[in-house]
């Protein structure tokens, strides 16, 4: 122990932790983080542990960290796709066919789920049975009836939907409902790509005919968040570019996806 005079009250970094009791709010946060406060040297008068030496204390006390995702953004002129009558929810129906396909082209986990609100304020990923063998307007239904059916235990989901429940597949996050220029939420447990789509929105432009002409068109941005552990910088960015040219096909013409329902 450090030598000092009676009556003050001072630490050096050899005196051993204090035995001052701490404040009931102290333990409270000692015993949500899961941190023992008989660990904890405490910067308080006579060694009591505050708040903030929880704080410092947490990161060696908490759990694993989150693991790595990769972000790729780009932006699509959907102006065509957006003159034509569109089947409700087509939009992101043709990015989740095309993306579909070119990951079955590639050799990846076929799977589809979109984001629905969970009721906790956090995202769920509900399946789309039978994604890969819908045409775009069977897809744009199928996934509107996920989103309105969201209340399906995980232990009566089989088939494809399981592993993407896993995080084996492909989420798709539609921002168009809330507005949002885009969106990367967070969803659990995590899928190896997430294809989030923003709400379009008007930009004056260039006219691509040159000259001094100005054009309004459409654009929406579109984002792949993946897991570098399960798919690489290359297939990711290749589904993304997929996605991309799905929408920015003015003609409209045919389905992405293979006849279907």
């Amino acid at each position: 122990m450090s030598r000092r005079p009676p009556g003050v009250l001072y630490r050096t970094d050899i005196d051993p932790p204090a035995s001052v009791p701490p404040t009931p709010v102290v333990a409270r946060g000692a015993a949500h983080l899961g941190i023992d406060l008989a660990t904890v040297r405490g910067g308080g008068v006579g060694g009591r542990v505050r708040l903030a030496d929880l704080t410092a204390a947490a990161p060696s006390a908490g759990g694993p960290a989150a693991p790595a995702r990769a972000v790729a953004v780009a932006e699509a002129d959907v102006t065509g796709l957006l003159a034509r009558q569109l089947v409700p929810g087509e939009l992101p129906a043709r990015v989740a066919a095309a993306v579909l396909l070119a990951a079955d082209g590639a050799g990846l986990p076929a799977g589809l789920s979109v984001t629905v609100p969970d009721g906790g304020g956090a995202l769920a990923a509900v399946p789309v049975p039978n994604a890969t063998e819908l045409s775009v307007a069977g897809l744009a239904r199928a996934m509107a009836h996920a989103r309105s059916e969201p209340g399906v235990p995980e232990q009566e989901r089989t088939g494809p939907a399981r592993s993407v429940l896993e995080g084996a597949g492909l989420v798709v996050h539609d921002d168009a409902g809330d507005g949002l220029l885009l969106e990367l939420p967070v969803v659990e447990p995590a899928p190896a790509l997430l294809i989030a789509i923003g709400a379009p929105r008007r930009q004056v432009v260039p006219d691509t005919a040159g000259g001094l002409a100005l054009s309004v068109r459409w654009f929406v941005q579109l984002a792949a968040v993946s897991d570098p552990a399960r798919l690489r910088r290359g297939p990711a960015t290749a589904l993304l570019r997929a996605a991309i040219a799905a929408v920015e096909d003015e003609t409209g013409a045919g389905s992405v996806a293979s006849p279907g329902r």
